[in-house]
């Protein structure tokens, strides 16, 4: 998982002194492209898509790093044309526009058509810094 640029700014200010509030909610976007620390990647443009508000639980000591998980299942509207091949995502900080926080790419890529619902488990989201 990478951190993206904007937020790697905000956390480096707070070592030298400025207060960085955090966000007070989370989101997650789908990506068919990958991000990159800059920039997003590619979102669905059906109208049906909408990135899904996430909870994540306290972090907890897995492997040598500290990670934190999604607390429920996230659920995606079902598709009402093909989004093509999702392979990675992002974490924002609004349901649309935002601030871009974090990029990563999903264990198994996943073609979603039209009146295809994708669904993340809870627990499958991880987040951790590396």
């Amino acid at each position: 998982m990478g951190m993206s640029n904007y937020l790697e700014t905000k956390w480096l200010n707070t070592i030298r002194g400025f207060v960085f509030m955090g966000v007070n909610e989370v989101y997650v976007g789908l990506f068919t492209t990958p991000g990159t620390d800059l920039t997003p990647g590619t979102e669905p443009s059906d109208s049906a898509y909408s990135r899904q508000l996430v909870t994540f639980s306290e972090p907890v000591q897995e492997s040598d790093k500290a990670v934190i998980k999604n607390t429920a299942e996230l659920s995606f509207n079902p598709a009402t044309e093909n989004w093509g091949t999702i392979s990675h995502f992002g974490l924002f900080d609004a349901s649309t526009g935002g601030n871009y926080l974090f990029h990563g790419e999903v264990n198994t890529a996943k073609t979603v058509e039209t009146d295809d619902q994708l669904k993340i488990q809870a627990n499958e989201l991880t987040v951790s810094l590396e």
